[in-house]
């Protein structure tokens, strides 16, 4: 039996004359001269990278990446696309998540859904922008607000549905003036306690009563009386003097007077010293 010798690093055969004809810093076989590929290549002399299928030594092992992950030709690990994690590649990214591994943090807003690949953001109804971050302008809904609202008479809609806020009208675009006695939104509301009178017509947007000329209050049940009368349908007179009266109260009859004058009629001039308003100020007072 012929015994071999251990030959140099680089050399082969019998006498160990043949040069190994490696590449990637690999060793050959002292017998044979095949060469023992490093992790990442392979072929007879190493000079062929592993495909993205394989690696290890001489490429000899399958890669077990998934979802198109793509494999180290040296050690195996992961590295896996937009989307996914893990070892394997396996894990899609968590809520809030996205890019390769899953690295980044998504940036939308307003409940929006995040691209786990890119990141990009799907807004919900009634937002728009790149981050979701802008609500619907007046006039605009639904997704990235790109529907116009159908609304009238200065009416808005819901910048999620599109629905019509109608106020002091109704109908579906609030097209319809609400029918008297009614009013505020969607005319929903009734006149039954404050009921106008005197020909009164309610408000439609707030509800409150317009009276006609010569009428006022809440119910438009309050006549308003000349200068010279006072209290219901002003059928008293009053007992101001009307040279010295600044007003006569509509309700109960008492006089203001004007500056220079006092008394119940307004028919006093002020006392001397004293001048003013009801005759409050003294001249002789400094």
């Amino acid at each position: 039996m012929i015994h071999f010798a251990a030959c140099p690093s680089g050399f082969w055969g019998p006498s160990c004359s043949s040069k190994c004809e490696c590449n990637r810093g690999a060793s050959c076989d002292p017998i044979t001269g095949i060469c023992h590929c490093p992790s990442g290549f392979h072929g007879e002399h190493c000079e062929e990278p592993c495909n993205d299928k394989r690696w290890g030594p001489s490429c000899a092992f399958l890669c077990l990446c998934q979802n198109n992950g793509s494999c180290s030709s040296t050690d195996g690990s992961c590295k896996c696309p937009s989307g996914f994690s893990g070892p394997l590649c396996l894990e899609e990214c968590e809520e809030g998540k996205h890019g390769p591994d899953c690295i980044h943090d998504c940036k939308c807003q307003n409940g929006a859904y995040c691209n786990k690949k890119d990141g990009s953001c799907m807004c919900t109804a009634g937002f728009s922008g790149r981050f979701c971050e802008n609500k619907c302008k007046e006039g605009y809904y639904g997704i990235d607000c790109a529907s116009k609202c159908l609304c009238y008479n200065g009416n808005e809609c819901d910048s999620v549905t599109g629905n019509c806020y109608c106020v002091g009208f109704t109908g579906k675009h609030c097209e319809e003036p609400c029918p008297e006695g009614t009013f505020g939104k969607n005319c929903c509301y009734f006149h039954s306690l404050n009921t106008c009178v005197n020909e009164a017509r309610c408000h439609p947007i707030s509800g409150k009563c317009i009276c006609l000329e010569g009428f006022h209050g809440e119910r438009c049940d309050h006549k308003i009386c000349p200068f010279d009368r006072f209290g219901p349908n002003c059928e008293n007179e009053c007992a101001c003097n009307p040279n010295n009266t600044k007003l006569c109260h509509p309700t109960i009859g008492s006089c203001s007077c004007r500056a220079g004058y006092t008394g119940a009629g307004c028919n006093s001039p002020c006392p001397t010293s004293y001048y003013g308003e009801n005759c409050k100020k003294n001249a002789s007072v400094t």
